[in-house]
């Protein structure tokens, strides 16, 4: 059912100057002409003269997911590093997240998807090729950290496993980064309100997620080497809401413990992540690992582990970098 946002959610809107160097951008031809404001006219050609840059106000608006949008998901999807990295098939993904308005947000300015932020119930669309790929590999020999790989196999079991969303999120380059954080908050607001009123039931489980996994696009320093396999393994903090299929199994150690905590650090000091958001993200990790696999330019996927409340956790650090 159609989801119902708190007008300021509904009516987020954020303008953003973005700078050109080209030709003179205009909404029609016979506009400038008709204005007869000569001297406008005269500024902007001397700040063209200049090498001056000149500054386009944009208004960017929060949407809820709909079927038209899935053409220009999968677009994005098609030419991201999920798709990249691991073969998932970016038309059948691009359906599952517009055709979810109850979970996700489309980010848009004069009608043209700019990107889109969501998550997706591992769970439910299992049965779904494009997803039960991605179920597949983060069980596989791919997931570098064989604890994590372990845990995750028991979170993600057809039958007594947990729910789990996976992350999705695409845009374009030229996506002024202010709008980031306010994306990410508002999809957590989007997961609570599903938890609480999405129809019929049977869909509100399937939105209640116990964990989030992300796949980062990193790029690691010279020294990653063959250390890089072993990073923050079983996931700090226990395995509770993995029911039977904790992973890492029973309670560790403290040594064990810091020596998790301690590996997750490592990982994520010689990790160079392609967004800022994502970096973010990564403090609040549970457990991370490489993805075997590279991407162009010698990037790889890095797997977080996240509790939903992460989300909401980051956001004021984001503000703080993203929006200054």
């Amino acid at each position: 059912m159609p989801r119902r946002k708190r007008p300021a959610e509904a009516e987020a809107m954020a303008e953003a100057v973005v700078g050109s160097n080209d030709e003179e951008v205009s909404d029609g031809e016979d506009e400038a002409e008709d204005s007869g404001d000569s001297s406008d006219e005269a500024d902007l050609e001397m700040a063209q003269a200049d090498g001056a840059e000149k500054e386009l106000q944009v208004e960017f608006i929060f949407t809820d997911p709909a079927e038209e949008d899935t053409p220009y998901v999968r677009s994005l999807l098609a030419g991201g590093s999920l798709c990249t990295a691991t073969g998932a098939d970016a038309a059948g993904l691009a359906a599952t997240v517009a055709n979810q308005v109850e979970v996700g947000t489309m980010i848009k300015a004069d009608g043209a998807l700019f990107g889109f932020l969501s998550a997706v119930s591992l769970q439910r669309h299992r049965a779904d090729p494009s997803v039960g790929r991605l179920i597949s590999l983060l069980g596989s020999d791919r997931v570098e950290d064989g604890p994590l790989r372990q845990r995750l196999a028991g979170l993600l079991a057809p039958s007594g496993g947990a729910n789990v969303g996976l992350l999705l999120s695409e845009r374009m380059v030229n996506t002024p980064v202010q709008l980031v954080p306010h994306a990410v908050e508002s999809l957590h607001l989007d997961l609570g309100w599903a938890a609480a009123n999405a129809e019929p039931a049977a869909e509100r489980a399937s939105l209640t997620f116990e964990w989030l996994v992300l796949l980062a696009h990193v790029t690691l320093d010279a020294q990653a080497g063959a250390e890089s396999g072993g990073a923050g393994g079983s996931g700090g903090a226990g395995g509770s809401g993995g029911g039977s299929g904790g992973g890492g199994g029973g309670k560790r150690s403290k040594k064990q413990k810091r020596a998790a905590g301690s590996s997750l650090s490592s990982l994520l000091g010689r990790a160079s992540f392609a967004r800022v958001e994502e970096e973010l993200l990564a403090e609040g990790a549970e457990a991370v690992s490489l993805v075997r696999g590279g991407l162009p330019g010698g990037g790889q996927l890095l797997l977080l582990l996240l509790r939903p409340e992460a989300l909401a956790a980051a956001v004021p650090a984001m503000r703080a970098v993203m929006c200054d």
